[in-house]
């Protein structure tokens, strides 16, 4: 995985003119994994909204109701739920809703939230659409206004209220189910790939805009013991299967051409694996995390 740090020692004094003003500092400027943008990615079943639900500052748009089967929730939660016997299910200006609530208390310094998650992008985006058509009575999104109106708009209120949040000082985290795809390259033969399973345009201003991706899979690895015969022969006797989650990290792309990947913003080395358990994933993710910032820190000793 690349992952370039050029750190140049020493390192600049502040001018006596600039001091105090907020923003200004020297050197590398490190925030918490709650305050990055992540793209989290999986197939069904692996446990990525296990891991989100189970950080306590976190606050969950949870469209896709992952909640409801989730072991370990410690997060505050948004979502579809029964309510006086009925159905709720939010609209998605509900939900945007609830995230501008959440900015303003982060701007006035009285919430306890840190992220924001949206489980699911795909959720979201089918909801929004949905919404759309009905709002113009038209069977299709391409139908809502001239010159792509309902793509926009369906992309603009997503991508905005991740822009809001940002830059309100919190970290968000979207969620995303992933489909493979295999590819042929020439000399290297099929090569499969996972990507969100969202439309091309979204997905690539997603994967521009997130400091980290992190593709989460569940890994068995047998459970052995080694057992010596008489004749002085051994074995590896296969006792069962330990099912570890695992999850992948790639530097998000923050790209200003199309393909750089090295040169990006967010550079913590994160490294190639990082396993993490059912009940404290975030504790887990948020271990590796700081002792990558960690390592950053002593090349600067």
């Amino acid at each position: 995985m690349s992952n370039k740090q050029t750190i140049t020692k020493p390192l600049a004094d502040i001018p006596k003119e600039l001091s105090g003003i907020p923003g200004i500092s020297t050197g590398p400027c490190f925030v918490p994994i709650t305050q990055s943008r992540i793209a989290l990615g999986s197939l069904p079943g692996k446990g990525k909204s296990t891991l989100v639900h189970g950080c306590p500052s976190m606050l969950v748009l949870d469209v896709e109701n992952s909640g409801a089967t989730v072991n370990f929730p410690r997060c505050v939660r948004f979502g579809p739920k029964e309510v006086d016997g009925k159905w709720y299910m939010p609209s998605i200006q509900e939900y945007v809703a609830v995230a501008e609530a959440a900015i303003a208390a982060k701007k006035s310094g009285s919430s306890s939230i840190t992220t924001i998650a949206i489980d699911t992008v795909d959720a979201w985006l089918r909801l929004h659409e949905t919404e759309l058509k009905e709002e113009r009575n038209v069977n299709d999104l391409g139908d809502y206004g001239p010159h792509g109106e309902g793509w926009r708009k369906r992309s603009s209120t997503f991508f905005d209220m991740l822009d809001r949040v940002y830059k309100a000082g919190l970290g968000w985290v979207v969620i995303g189910h992933v489909q493979p795809r295999t590819i042929r390259v020439k000399g290297a033969g099929d090569i499969t790939l996972h990507s969100f399973a969202i439309s091309e345009a979204p997905r690539t201003v997603l994967f521009g805009s997130c400091e980290h991706q992190l593709y989460l899979d569940v890994k068995e690895v047998p459970i052995t013991k080694t057992v010596s015969l008489p004749n002085g022969n051994v074995y590896e006797e296969i006792l069962g299967v330990d099912r570890k989650r695992v999850l992948t990290p790639k530097p998000g792309e923050l790209k200003f051409k199309p393909g750089q990947v090295d040169d990006v913003k967010c550079r913590v080395p994160l490294p190639d694996e990082i396993v993490i358990s059912e009940e404290n994933g975030w504790a887990d993710l948020t271990t590796a995390y700081d002792a990558a910032i960690e390592t950053l820190r002593k090349r600067l000793q």
